[in-house]
């Protein structure tokens, strides 16, 4: 294949499908060779391109950021290097993944159809709610993705080595959940709706997957635990409790050959058990892993899993489940400011579901008895084409 004009190569790279970009360095050494050499360019350019021809999309939650991930396609979680090709295939796999999550009848799909609000939408309105929870997904996987950022942040600082390591992890942990809290609420009033329909949806497909009961507390409690789950694991929580095998499952080969980063765990480790970092709301980095794994053995054991992801999304229910119970407990603490203090770190944080609520109360002004209906509301409003600018503008006092 004869040599194309360098700008006309870096026109390609930034357009082409990955697995044509692909072809077309394997076809000539030279454009391989250009094609590497302007790699962060090239997937900046992508996520340029992508924001613009498709604002809804989960995507453009990197395009202003550290431009990195966690990898979705192992349960290592690997950090992404920023601005690889390693991460456009990344949002690739995260965009065929939610598309095929959202196809007719698939179990979030039969969701959106059991819910009464949504159950008589126009198709055009009906697209309009699932573009709105396909980007709730691109926003659960932003929330994950702030581990990775924050390993990246991590690496660039010269730092000395710590003095007592275990609590430099621990410490380094809980910040990154902080983080995570922290971006949660400074989400708009619309983008905690979606967040909220999302995670009820899921919960919902979650319980009909399990013949679950509404008088089982049990069931209801491993329910609401995976609605946690899918807010710290984003997509590939979903996917590894929804997916159909074997399909849409792996990244496609990379031409790049770029190392992948460090591992990570997504929250502030309470001890799953599970060798991959729970995302616990904070705990204490152990001392539950004995009881959690009991616990998890005889829930796989019911649950017969078909995947090693379905197994890591049973394992960190069961998890989340132990801080629910010490939160109830009055183990947890609302307290933020002194989170990371070594004498708060056994202390259990709030969770995510919980956060988004709360901020959505804060801002809106509105009741937290009240905060499902209204929170269902700003969606509706939403999906009918209603201007939600003036929604919940916070009461003088």
């Amino acid at each position: 294949m004869p040599n194309l004009n360098p700008d006309i190569i870096i026109h390609l790279a930034e357009r082409l499908a990955l697995p044509d970009l692909y072809s077309l360095m394997a076809a000539n050494s030279f454009h391989r060779g250009l094609i590497l050499n302007y790699e962060h360019s090239i997937v900046r350019g992508r996520l340029a391109l992508l924001l613009e021809s498709d604002p809804s999309q989960q995507q453009q939650q990197l395009a202003t950021t550290s431009g990195t991930a966690l990898s979705s396609n192992d349960l290592a979680r690997q950090v992404i290097p920023p601005y690889t090709f390693q991460l456009a295939e990344e949002l690739d796999l995260r965009h065929r993944r939610v598309a095929a999550l959202f196809a007719a009848g698939q179990p979030l799909s039969q969701a959106i159809d059991r819910t009464s609000s949504f159950v008589a939408l126009p198709a055009h309105e009906r697209e309009r709610l699932v573009a709105g929870l396909k980007r709730a997904c691109g926003l659960a996987d932003r929330l994950a993705d702030v581990v990775a950022e924050a390993t990246v942040a991590a690496a660039r600082e010269v730092a000395p080595a710590p003095h007592r390591p275990e609590v430099a992890l621990r410490a380094n942990l809980r910040r990154v959940y902080l983080a995570q809290l922290a971006f949660a609420r400074s989400l708009s009033l619309l983008d905690l709706g979606y967040l909220f329909t999302l995670t009820t949806l899921a919960g919902m497909a979650y319980a009909a997957a399990n013949n679950s009961h509404v008088s089982d507390p049990a069931a209801w409690e491993r329910a609401v635990a995976f609605k946690e789950v899918v807010l710290r694991h984003g997509s590939m929580a979903l996917w590894g409790r929804f997916g159909p095998p074997g399909k849409v499952g792996n990244r496609s080969r990379s031409g790049s050959g770029s190392g992948s980063g460090s591992g990570s765990g997504s929250g502030s480790g309470s001890g799953s058990g599970s060798g991959s970092g729970s995302g616990s709301g904070g705990g204490g980095g152990g001392g539950h892993g004995d009881n959690v794994s009991t616990a998890a053995a005889a829930l796989l054991a019911l649950t017969a899993p078909t995947t090693s992801q379905y197994q890591f999304i049973e394992l960190t229910i069961v998890a989340i489940m132990d801080e629910i119970h010490r939160w109830e407990m009055g183990q947890g603490t609302n307290d933020l400011t002194t989170a990371e203090e070594e004498e708060n770190m056994d202390k259990v944080l709030p969770g995510l579901n919980m956060t988004i609520k709360d901020a959505f109360v804060e801002r809106s002004g509105y009741a937290i008895e009240r905060v499902a209906w209204d929170m269902d509301m700003i969606v509706l409003m939403h999906v009918r084409g209603l201007d939600v600018g003036g929604f919940g503008v916070k009461r003088s006092e």
